[in-house]
């Protein structure tokens, strides 16, 4: 209910605009001014309360009379604010000036006249004044000193001035009227007719006579003066009055309530937690923040709001009345409520809650609340339990041979100490369990046992508590190993139960949190010859998709091997696992990660990004470039995406390759022989075991299949080389006298030597030292080479970069930004030498700008000093270039399946066409031509599979030729070798057109067919208008020798020519509803994947300095290989183990340390330390047995030193010590794969 009191004064009106001027020239009318607005009438009004303490509403009296009953939605509303002025009118808009008279047209006897002016537009009138605002008026509110809480009903009353109006605008000024047109002019002819000795001749003149021109045209008239505004309104007052004996006391505004010094206290266990179910309290202090005295009678009645959590709350009251400005006064009793009891709390969650603890505070009688802003905001209260129970730590996964240590940290978290002895139970119980919502038994020992210290069966571990001191940690633990029936990826569940008092009756324990840990069994990898497939799993593979990924890799023709990245502690290429390494076993082959759990370490490794680490993130984007480049090895990658773009950066300690040169040079010929390949040929590797030997075919079988012409498709793609491709051998060019070897090592070390005298002076030192031999030169070049470097020879690897510049401004700023310049253009000119190749452009910076070398003498010879003064322009060499190959664009590619986050990998998703697509488009591309022949595609029932492999297979021909047509010109690539850079294209024409015909299935035809006509369709769309125009155009002249080769194939396989024709117009309408030729190339690059591959992905960078790659290295963090680290031969072994994860909790929060290194965390599972973390030192002299301290892990004496903690006297013994403190595991580097020796390696 409200009641309200409105005098605020009318708004003024607005003025009239004025009238537009009438005929020609007519003057605009003038607008009226805007009324004045009225002004707002007083309010004195008397509040009361009729009944006296007892009455229920409240009585207006005075000028306004009315009432309100009492509750916290009444309100009395008050306004007395000054009207808004009326807008002046617009003043009106002149008429257009009359035209001008025409002048009158020329005749035979007078020229035309002008014509006359046009008239003067009309002026705009003048806008109107806005009118004034009306004043606010006075407001009084006056009640008894008995009823001071009447207040609280009126709101602020609103006693503004009004606002002025606005001037009106002027009128705009009509045009001056048009000009009159001038008169027209006139012509005509006059003949003449003579005639001389009786012949007529007639002559024939032409006259004209002027017209007039147009007359000017008027001036405008001009525009009307815009209005006067206004002016405000004076504001009103108000007062609210308190009567008292006759006296009157004034005030701008009432009373206001804040709360101060609020404490919450929790009334049943007063240890600081609030837990739930238990009945707390709440006191706070109210001050009065406005200028009246809170009320002398009622009493501020004050609360707290109930909600889902606050329950029951009782309310209390000031204890003093009468609160002046600025005072504080303290609550009569404390404010009591309940917190909201829950069952038990969900697995593996610890249990917290927030909930806001919002003030109520109201005027005894009125019933009307303050609100929260004048309160102030509520407060959080935290509601938990006072122990809880943090993350098992221990291993996720271990082999048959091995033990599992897991432990679990009890925390006390209140103020009080608990437990038994302290009259509040507390227990926790670890078991092997069916699962972690039953906590049933499980009773298994055949599968899984849970074992002591010393190697004894347990069936479970029960720790009940007698006291646990405030802020302390219990961590109990035990081991679990597997039984000789487990299978291969079974999971285990150890169950963690946690029992307390209960709120109401401390002797009556209740289960308040449940944890569980799933404990997998796997397998170290180990090396298969037979295997072409790798597999990384976590310790989330469930063994139903262990089975699923053997059956489905098994039914597609490959032989699986798997790495678990859990058991290993990551993946690593390069490290020996039982005597072999992935970058050995799997080159040519394929790698295929599950990529989607984030966290998969977090059991054991507690490093700053543990928690969002994935498989994939442990390998080192120096081992994948490798794997990539040198072992063609291909990555499929189901999960989380990654940044490809980075992580096949080229290796900066890659041996730099040769830059290559245009093919023109080259003997090159179209029409080659079977002789010419086989010699060819010669110079590359054998071909990978199992692939037939083409090499030892007749010259007719291969022309009985292909023309002689596509001959290098035949012996190229089957033996997977670019035959266009010379030997990379590096050619040193060596200069050719003493001078120009010395010009050109001080051009490199320091320009400024490059003195001819001193130059001179050397030349002659050494000739007359050697007679002419070369035995001085060297000892000349080994004495510069330690004064300042080793000699940089030209060779095919590197081209140096010079530049003209000033000798004063070289620095490295700018040396650097020549060198990119010159690496981005060098890396254009290789591009179009080689389309297929991936790399990067490195430069060094020439060292005498880095870091020139002091120098005096150099066998003897004084050094010339620096000329000083002005330098001249010099041609300075700034540095060199040099190449660092990553993967090709049509070899091993990098293949991502994306999937949410923690998403599981079940059967359904192995066995999914994406994740068999993912598979085969990682797969080398011969790996996808031998599906062609696979038994699986001679099943009718299976035709999916086949589309799998026909997109697996056009991917990479379109990838292919995507990276051929990326420069427009066929350039320094001559036409006749442009396919010899298309080895997968020779490859597929060879394999289909050389396998026997009943070795290829009908639906293994089918898939090469299908793939042979999309490819010939998108190689004839594969052209824009201004190709077929232009000569040496590389996208035309490649679709044209495309088509040539594709078209055998499908007239193979159609059967006729005819049949090949309709196929291929099929697909061409087909795809016609793709309209872009390079939307269509993307969807054929795609596939059944949603994003392309690695293989036409562009690099990171085109050219940088080698210490951004270091940079890059040294951001990650490559695993370190685990081998057999939880094998426990005594229990010795055991009890340190489970010593070195109790101390990897934090005394201070009982959660797992973070490391801030992986190195470091791996040093904390080899170090032995007190439970308290502090350093131990070394023991003195041999104590006696009756006087030797205990060993703080196997509990025996110590007689023979070791180390003690001198805070705590911790000790522990030495045999203790040689299982912490050795090393657990061994890692080694595969040199070979490396790109290393042995001694580099270590």
């Amino acid at each position: 209910m409200s009641l309200s009191i409105v005098t605020s004064g009318r708004d003024g009106l607005r003025g009239r605009d004025g009238s537009s001027g009438s005929g020609y020239g007519g003057h605009g009318g003038n607008a009226t001014n805007g009324t004045h607005a009225a002004h707002a009438l007083p309010i004195d009004v008397l509040l009361s309360a009729p009944g006296g303490a007892s009455s229920s509403g409240c009585a207006v009296s005075g000028t306004h009379s009315g009432g309100v009953p009492f509750g916290p939605d009444s309100t009395i509303h008050l306004e007395a604010k000054g009207g808004r002025g009326g807008d002046g009118g617009r003043g009106g808009d002149g008429s257009s000036g009359r035209p001008g008279t025409s002048g009158q047209n020329a005749s035979r006897g007078c020229s035309g006249t002008n014509g006359g002016p046009g008239g003067p537009g009309g002026n705009g009138g003048h806008g109107g004044d806005g009118g004034n605002g009306g004043h606010g008026a006075p407001v009084r509110v006056v009640a008894l000193d008995d009823d001071m809480d009447l207040f609280m009903l009126c709101n602020r009353c609103d006693v503004r001035g009004g606002n002025p109006g606005n001037g009106g605008g002027g009128g705009c000024g009509g045009s001056g009227g048009p000009g009159g047109a001038g008169g027209s002019s006139y012509s005509w002819t006059e003949s003449h007719t003579t005639y001389i000795n009786g012949q007529s001749s007639t002559t024939t003149t032409y006259h004209s006579s002027p017209g007039g021109c147009s007359g000017p045209s008027g001036s405008p008239g001009r525009a009307g003066t815009r209005g006067t505004d206004g002016t405000r309104g004076r504001d009103g007052s108000f007062a609210e009055v308190v009567r008292s004996d006759g006296r009157e006391n004034s005030y701008d505004w009432r009373y206001v309530a804040h709360v101060d010094d609020h404490l919450l206290t929790d009334r049943t266990t007063t240890d600081g937690i609030f837990e739930p179910g238990e009945a707390c309290e709440c006191l706070y202090t109210l001050s009065n923040q406005g200028p009246m005295p809170t009320p002398k009678v009622q009493r501020l009645m004050s609360s707290i709001f109930a909600n889902d959590w606050l329950l029951n709350p009782s309310t209390t009251w000031a204890a003093q009345q009468l609160i002046a400005n600025g005072r504080q006064s303290k609550l009569f009793e404390p404010i009591k409520f309940m917190l909201k009891d829950i069952a038990e709390p969900r697995p593996n969650w610890i249990f917290t809650a927030d909930t806001k603890v919002r003030w109520s505070v109201h005027v005894e009688r009125v019933r009307k609340f303050f609100t929260e802003a004048e309160l102030g905001p509520p407060v959080t209260l935290p509601i938990q339990y006072p122990v809880r129970l943090s993350r098992t730590h221990g291993p996720a996964t271990i082999s048959k041979s091995e033990e599992a240590p897991l432990t679990i940290c009890l925390r006390n978290i209140c103020r009080r100490a608990l437990g038994s002895a302290q009259g509040r139970v507390l227990r926790t119980h670890l078991a092997l369990v069916k699962s972690v919502d039953s906590m049933e038994p499980l009773n298994q020992p055949h599968l899984v046992e849970s074992v002591d210290p010393n190697g004894n069966p347990i069936p479970f571990l029960d720790v009940p508590v007698s006291s646990l001191a405030s802020n302390t940690n219990l961590v109990p633990g035990f081991l679990v190993r597997f039984g000789p029936e487990a299978k291969q990826y079974s999971h285990m569940t150890i169950g963690i139960q946690l029992f307390l008092g209960h709120i109401n009756d401390f002797s009556r324990e209740r289960r308040i949190q449940r944890m569980s840990l799933d404990l997998q069994l796997a397998e170290y990898y180990a090396p298969d010859p037979s295997s072409d497939l790798c597999i990384v799993t976590t310790n989330k593979t469930t063994r139903d998709a262990f089975l699923a990924w053997g059956s489905m890799s098994r039914d597609h023709n490959f032989s699986p091997n798997f790495w678990n990245a859990t058991l290993h502690d990551g993946i690593s290429f390069e490290q020996k696992v039982n005597g072999s390494s992935l970058a050995t076993d799997y080159k040519h082959r394929t790698v295929l990660v599950e990529n989607n759990n984030p966290g998969f370490l977090t059991t054991l490794r507690t490093d700053r990004n543990a928690d969002d680490e994935h498989a994939f993130d442990t390998l080192s984007s120096r081992e994948v470039t490798r794997a990539v480049r040198d072992g063609r090895t291909g990555f499929g990658l189901l999960g989380r995406m990654i940044n490809e773009r980075q992580k096949l950066i080229p290796s900066d300690d890659h041996p730099p390759i040769n830059i290559p040169t245009a093919e023109h040079g080259f003997d090159v010929r179209f029409m080659r022989d079977f002789h010419y390949w086989q010699q060819r040929l010669a110079m590359y590797p054998v071909p990978p075991t199992g692939r037939p030997d083409f090499l030892n075919l007749h010259d007719s079988l291969v022309k009985a299949k292909l023309p002689s012409a596509m001959a290098w498709s035949l012996l190229v793609g089957m033996a997977e080389v670019r035959c266009g491709d010379p030997i990379e051998q590096v050619t040193v060019q060596r200069p050719k006298c003493l001078e120009e070897r010395l010009y050109h090592f001080f051009q490199w070390y320091s320009p400024r030597l490059c003195q001819p005298a001193f130059v001179a002076s050397l030349c002659d030192l050494t000739r007359r030292t050697s007679d002419g031999t070369s035995a001085s030169e060297d000892a000349l070049f080994a004495e510069l080479s330690s004064k300042f470097g080793p000699e940089v020879q030209d060779c095919s690897t590197h081209r140096m970069v010079y530049d003209t510049i000033r000798p004063s401004k070289v620095c490295i700023k700018t040396a650097r930004e020549t060198l990119c310049k010159a690496a981005a253009v060098l890396h254009d000119d290789v591009s179009q030498l080689r389309p297929q190749w991936k790399f990067v452009v490195l430069f060094d910076i020439a060292p005498h700008i880095v870091n020139s070398a002091s120098v005096t003498t150099v066998m003897g010879v004084k050094v010339p000093p620096v000329v000083p003064g002005h330098q001249w322009l010099t041609h300075l060499c700034v540095g060199r270039l040099y190449l660092s190959r990553s993967g090709n664009r049509n070899g091993a590619c990098l293949q991502q399946q994306p999937m949410p986050s923690a998403a599981a990998i079940d059967r359904g998703v192995i066995e999914h066409p994406a994740t068999l697509y993912t598979l085969l488009k990682a797969s080398p591309f011969f790996k996808k031509l031998e599906q062609l022949t696979s038994s699986r595609m001679s099943n009718a029932a299976l035709a999916a599979f086949g589309s799998i492999v026909a997109a697996a297979i056009l991917s990479d021909l379109v990838e292919e030729q995507a990276a051929m047509r990326r420069h427009n010109w066929s350039g320094p690539i001559p036409e006749p070798t442009l396919l010899e850079h298309c080895p997968c294209l020779g490859a597929f024409v060879t394999t289909v057109l050389t396998t026997p015909p009943h070795a290829i299935s009908p639906n293994g035809a089918t898939v090469a067919l299908n793939v042979a006509v999309s490819l010939h369709v998108l190689a004839s769309r594969w052209m824009r208008w201004h190709d077929m125009l232009m000569v040496s155009r590389r996208c035309r002249v490649l679709s044209s020798v495309t088509i040539a080769v594709l078209t055998p194939v499908i007239i193979y396989f159609a059967g006729s020519p005819v049949t090949a024709a309709t196929a291929i117009k099929a697909e061409q309408i087909r795809r016609k509803q793709v309209k872009d030729v390079d939307d269509l190339a993307v969807q054929m690059a795609k596939g059944l994947a949603t994003n392309r591959s690695s293989q036409n992905v562009e690099l990171a960078f085109k050219g940088m300095c080698p210490a951004i790659v270091s940079g890059i290295r040294a951001q990650e963090q490559p695993a370190q290989i685990v081998v057999d680290r939880w094998v426990m031969p005594t229990s010795r072994h055991r009890k340190a183990q489970l010593h070195k994860l109790r101390t990897d909790f934090d005394n201070k929060t009982g959660e797992v340390k973070r490391r801030t290194t992986r190195d470091e965390q791996h040093r904390r599972l080899d170090y032995i330390a007190c439970p308290g973390n502090h350093t131990l030192t070394e023991l003195g002299a041999t104590k006696l047995p009756q006087d030797a301290p205990i060993c703080g892990i196997c509990e025996e004496a110590v007689v023979y030193g070791g180390r003690q903690c001198r805070p705590c006297q911790w000790t522990v013994c030495v045999a203790c010590l040689a299982i912490g403190d050795g090393t657990m595991w061994e890692h080694e580097i595969d040199a070979e794969a490396a790109g290393s020796t042995p001694a580099e390696a270590v």
